[in-house]
């Protein structure tokens, strides 16, 4: 361990005592580096600075390295701690930066980067608390970035091919404008279990800003309590297919005229996967009257992606909940089990004028208008739409309208407006209408919630709503093929749960599996339970005796305890099996890991080429050690070596590794191999080229059979090529030999 003080001796002369190019050094659990050069260069080495230690930073400090990795140290002071690596690892680390301004508090750059149980707590003026920039692969988990700035403020700035994100966490305020995330990728982004706010702004605010040129999959994110004169939750874009699951966006407030939730826009032909969203209260105070163009796609929706901390004017369409644009043909979106509640401005909106699309199970409660839909084409499938200002309007394409519900709805007699559009409906209903959606007789709903629809929802304001209960309370017909219900929730009766509800009741916490759980799969067998009915039988019927094997009772007895036998069995293996740390079966923890994206190692054991050699004498060796029958089945085998013949080696003896000194690694052979001793080491007549599935030997090798495993070797320390023979030409001088042309040699 270095004692204090002698921290930026032992790294500024590191490279002239470091043997072997490797460095770990294990830090005082105080340590200051004041004295520290700002620019450390460690080229070529390999460094590990490893704690529990606090390190200060009164100056800048740079260190640079081939290899670099941090464990459990906390950094704090004004200083700016920039770390460049080949590979960068960074693993329970805190920074705790209190600087001036337009500073970073942490900057990374290399080619793959890995940040594990990071912890960046930014103060100052223009503060960006995180910036990352890996060439190749970017990976961080369990991170936390917060901070407070008396200017601009970004939290996390990250730009990489290949980004990996599994748990982070995102808080700050300023009095300017304001980022949380901005990721910029070339290749694919996957981000899950991600948690924005509260994010407070006293201009622009922005969640998250996405842009790859790949896949983009973003599960399980959270954005609660955004402020600012303009907000938005959620900007995505990809060239690549993009999924969005499991995210909940709440509580948006801007102070002047523009608040978005989330904005998608797929620039290629792949498609959109969209899934359980829940959207809630979104307003701007000085939002103009409620209106929105289409045109707003093709002008000025492009401009928000890419885009620094501060959104360019004129970009916020008032007050919208979701919006997705993708201007070009290509696959199917797939947008479904929504839910839009409480928006002082548009639900919904679509512009996707060359795509098919698919909407199933939307729920859209309290706006000002529900949505507003170009497409080519989309089925409206499942959907409730529960108190809105303005009918849903649908322009330039062919639209059906299934299995819904629409309600208080402030648009005449039609809470459907077609722009230039067609519009086919089946088994949908609605509290006002005319043909061909169905008139409700009366109310449909548990609890429908008093109307608050109140002009001032076209202004940007949003009242108080009060909690409603959107399940049928009278069973309205679906339009079977496979479809069960009408809207978006099921009928009250068959309601399982609140997870769906606009207004959900708290769910209960998650139990812990007990500690003293020990379940025995054999405790309720056949016998405990035939002896536990026969004892029973003898309380309740004492007249009953039993007459032998023959008898009545006695065999519906036996087959009862059975029956319960199995069904015991698979109770406790149930009850076992729903803990992860108690599963026993693999089909079980693969179940449970499934939803982490985890794929547990498939346990397969290994395989290997063997190389077959006899050794006359070793064998002679052996079989004096062994007697008679050893000597025997030794001669047996010289006499059939000196006479050419084939040596078989049967499927299932053991081979182990020759030294003794080594771990001993044992196999099994998996097949019977016919050993002859001209095949043992043949000759090529020729080089053999790279991707060449054909070779020649030198000789006539009769004993060679199709389907027989040959290896080209350059001998040891090379890499081995093995193929199986699939066909052979014997000639006088020479034998050809092929195999499959879907492994060719590499070399």
């Amino acid at each position: 361990m270095l004692a204090t003080g002698e921290l930026a001796t032992a790294l500024a002369t590191a490279q002239a005592d470091l043997v072997d190019n490797q460095a770990s050094w294990q830090l005082p659990p105080t340590a200051s580096l004041v004295s520290m050069p700002s620019d450390l260069v460690l080229t070529g080495l390999q460094v590990q600075l490893r704690g529990p230690a606090t390190l200060r930073l009164e100056a800048d400090l740079r260190i640079e390295a081939d290899q670099l990795t941090l464990e459990d140290i906390h950094f704090e002071g004004p200083g700016q701690l920039r770390l460049s690596a080949s590979t960068l690892g960074l693993s329970d680390v805190e920074v705790d930066h209190d600087g001036g301004a337009d500073r970073t508090a942490l900057a990374l750059q290399g080619e793959h980067i890995t940040l594990a149980g990071v912890q960046v707590k930014a103060n100052g003026a223009q503060i960006l608390a995180l910036e990352a920039q890996a060439t190749e692969s970017l990976v961080i988990s369990d991170t936390k970035l917060s901070g407070v700035a008396s200017s601009a403020l970004t939290l996390a700035e990250l730009r990489c091919s290949r980004l990996r994100v599994v748990g982070l966490e995102l808080r700050g305020s300023s009095t300017d404008s304001l980022l949380a995330l901005r990721a910029e990728v070339d290749g694919p982004c996957w981000l899950h279990d991600i948690t924005a706010g509260p994010l407070l702004a006293s201009k622009d605010c922005v969640g998250m800003s996405l842009s790859a040129s790949g896949e983009l999959s973003l599960r399980g994110a959270t954005l609660q309590q955004l402020r600012g004169d303009r907000v938005l939750g959620l900007r995505a874009g990809a060239l690549g297919d993009i999924e969005l699951s499991a995210a909940q966006v709440s509580e948006l407030h801007a102070s002047g005229d523009g608040c978005v939730g989330v904005l998608i826009e797929q620039a290629s032909e792949e498609g959109v996967i969209l899934r359980d969203l829940e959207l809630r209260g979104l307003s701007a105070v000085a939002a103009p009257t409620f209106h929105f163009d289409q045109s707003w796609w093709s002008q000025r929706a492009g401009r928000l992606l890419g885009e620094g901390p501060s959104l360019p004017r004129d970009t916020l369409p008032g007050v919208l909940g979701v919006g997705l644009r993708a201007p070009g043909a290509g696959q199917t979106l797939d947008l479904g089990d929504c839910v839009v509640h409480q928006v002082a401005g548009l639900g919904l909106a679509i512009h996707a004028p060359w795509r098919p699309v698919t909407l199933l199970g939307w729920l859209l409660r309290g706006l000002a208008q529900a949505a507003r839909l170009l497409t080519d084409a989309a089925d409206l499938l499942n959907w409730t739409v529960h108190q809105a200002l303005e009918p849903i309007q649908l322009s330039e394409g062919d639209y059906t309208l299934v299995d819904s519900v629409l309600t208080e709805i402030d648009g005449g007699t039609n809470p459907v407006l077609l722009d230039d559009a067609t519009l086919r409906v089946a088994h949908s209903w609605a509290s006002a209408s005319n043909p061909p959606l169905e008139l409700l007789e009366r109310q449909p709903w548990e609890d429908p919630g008093e109307m608050v629809l109140l002009p001032e929802l076209a202004t940007g304001l949003l009242p108080v709503f009060p909690q409603a209960r959107l399940h049928l309370t009278i069973p309205l017909t679906p339009s079977g093929d496979n479809a069960e219900q009408v809207g978006a929730l099921p009928l009250l009766a068959s309601h399982p749960c609140a997870l769906r509800d606009p207004d959900p009741d708290p769910l209960p916490e998650l139990r812990a599996a007990p500690a003293s759980l020990d379940i025995d799969y054999t405790r309720r067998d056949y016998a405990g339970l035939l002896a536990l009915m026969r004892e029973r039988a003898q309380e309740v019927m004492p007249e009953w005796t039993e007459d032998g094997p023959a008898d009545q009772s006695s065999m519906l007895l036996e087959a009862l305890a059975e029956r319960l036998d199995r069904l015991s069995m698979k109770q406790e293996m149930a009850a076992n099996e729903a803990w992860l740390e108690r599963s026993r079966l693999r089909r079980s923890v693969e179940d449970h890991v499934r939803p982490l994206d985890y794929r547990p190692d498939p346990g397969l054991s290994a395989s290997a080429m063997l190389q077959v050699r006899v050794d006359a004498q070793a064998a002679s060796t052996i079989a004096s050690e062994l007697g008679l029958d050893g000597e025997q089945e030794v001669d047996e085998l010289l006499r059939a070596l000196n006479d050419g013949r084939a040596v078989s080696f049967p499927a299932g003896s053991l081979v182990a590794n020759r030294s003794l000194n080594d771990q001993p690694v044992v196999f099994t052979t998996d097949e019977d191999l016919p050993w002859h001793a001209s095949l043992d080491s043949l000759s090529l007549r020729d080089d053999i080229p790279a991707g060449a599935s054909e070779l020649i030997l030198l000789g006539r090798h009769e004993a060679l059979e199709l389907g027989r495993w040959l290896v080209l070797s350059r001998g040891p320390g090379h890499p081995g090529h093995g193929f199986r023979l699939t066909e052979m030409e014997l000639n006088a001088e020479h034998t050809v030999v092929r195999w499959d042309p879907r492994r060719p040699t590499r070399e």
